[in-house]
């Protein structure tokens, strides 16, 4: 099976962004995303603040490149901090839950690429990349090595949309890596001066690998902070480790 973002693909290297303060009129800012892929009937979870919207709805929007958009509604559990949405298809283009009118326009996902954000009170938050996989479409398992080594090769391209928030920008290095599954990984990289960790997703498409970061940390005295998006995977043990000279740590 053939699966192509086509010659139109847009830029999805997430927008996270670390501040954050639910406030009355605030803007909306997504500080995390579950995952940057998956099917139709996947079901994500967006993380922020500022999401909820006259009469308390709580929505996200999804844009392809030509700016065509459709809203997914957030379930019944969904809070102004913490989207739960389902991606389905079609979407209606147009919020008609206030009017009660039937939706005329639809809009129909296909694999591709899009842009995912929320906008209460006409407050367009950043924008976080998402692709979407054709329904077929199976994410094959990859290992730890596989990992490793793309990440090896590939650290500063990673890492280069996060420069803003580090000391220096130049060429970077992975030095030791703690994985949670061999999707999440816990990556520690450094310039020769400065030592960083990053939190990685990491899936294959068309037997490609590719990583974003979830999660951007510092080390402050003897813990590591996050400094930007949120550490998804705290809460799941270490399964599998792996070091160049010293010793690993969480």
């Amino acid at each position: 099976m053939n699966f192509s973002l086509g010659s139109n693909a847009i830029d999805i290297t997430p927008d996270l962004q670390t501040a954050c303060i639910d406030e009355v009129g605030g803007i909306p800012v997504i500080t995390s995303i579950s995952a940057y892929s998956g099917t139709i009937d996947a079901k994500l979870t967006i993380k922020g603040c500022n999401f909820s919207g006259f009469e308390g709805d709580k929505n996200a929007w999804i844009e392809d490149n030509q700016g065509i958009k459709g809203i997914i509604y957030g379930d019944s559990s969904s809070t102004s901090n913490i989207l739960h949405i389902t991606l389905q298809s079609p979407l209606c283009q147009s919020d008609t839950s206030y009017s009660g009118l039937t939706c005329s326009t639809w809009f129909t996902l296909i694999p591709g690429e899009y842009k995912i954000y929320t906008s209460p009170w006409g407050k367009q938050s950043n924008i976080i990349g998402f692709t979407v996989l054709d329904p077929q479409y199976i994410i094959p398992e990859i290992s730890y090595q596989d990992v490793m080594d793309y990440v090896n090769q590939h650290i500063t391209e990673i890492i280069t949309p996060y420069s803003s928030i580090l000391p220096v920008n130049g060429t970077w290095f992975a030095d030791g890596y703690g994985f949670t599954s061999t999707h999440h990984a816990y990556v520690d990289y450094e310039d020769g001066h400065n030592l960083y960790r990053a939190l990685l997703n990491c899936d294959t498409i068309d037997s490609t690998i590719s990583c974003n970061p979830l999660a951007i940390f510092e080390k402050q005295s003897s813990s590591w902070i996050v400094i930007q998006g949120e550490d998804t995977q705290k809460d799941n043990p270490i399964v599998y480790q792996h070091t160049l000279d010293y010793v690993w740590e969480r």
